[in-house]
């Protein structure tokens, strides 16, 4: 029986047994009512930066329309080497779905990156392998314009000592990024005609 519960004496850290007979209709009103949040592609962004030291990042407010900026942006084939100057030649090699595999060749060394892409309407997050660098590009409509944003930063993957010891090294590297991120806002809207 719930209601006669007793507990033994000098043990008070034994919590009581649960009851159903005790679970109050309150309980499911709440459920029903509980906030919600959402949080947008653009915040959605900031929230990955945050988790990266030193990440570069920068947001800004493009003077087209969300679906003009974003058709542009996930022709990456084309799009990316036009505005990024450190990718000669972007190449999708996989897709499935929203998920794509593509490399990405230096346009100064004969280096090849491959990335691990997930790609959505608004949203695309490359993974480089292994995954030492991570860039992000996020969009949502704002009126008649769009609010787009983008980060870049390195990272270490390996024992907690190593990725310790290289944090103060990559903020020092992904605050220098920050300069290449701007151009890569700017060549967008350069592109896009947009840029005056």
């Amino acid at each position: 029986d719930c209601g006669n519960f007793e507990r033994p004496p000098r043990y008070r850290e034994i919590a009581p047994q649960p009851c159903a007979q005790r679970v109050s209709n309150w309980v499911d009103d709440m459920n029903e009512s509980w906030p919600s949040a959402e949080i947008g592609n653009v915040g959605r962004l900031h929230a990955l930066a945050g988790s990266f030291p030193g990440a570069a990042v920068r947001e800004r407010t493009i003077a087209g329309s969300f679906d003009l900026v974003w058709d542009y942006f996930s022709d990456m084939e084309r799009s990316i080497p036009t505005f990024d100057e450190t990718v000669a030649e972007f190449k999708v090699i996989r897709k499935d779905g929203s998920r794509l595999v593509a490399r990405a060749r230096s346009p100064w060394l004969p280096i090849h990156s491959t990335l691990d892409i997930d790609l959505e309407a608004g949203w695309c997050l490359m993974t480089a392998r292994p995954a030492y660098y991570l860039v992000a590009f996020a969009a949502e409509p704002s009126g008649e314009h769009t609010r787009f944003a983008h980060f870049e930063a390195a990272s270490v993957v390996g024992p907690r000592v190593v990725r310790h010891a290289a944090t103060r090294i990559l903020a020092h590297v992904n605050a220098r990024l920050t300069r290449h991120v701007e151009r890569d806002l700017d060549g967008i809207e350069t592109a896009l005609g947009l840029r005056g």
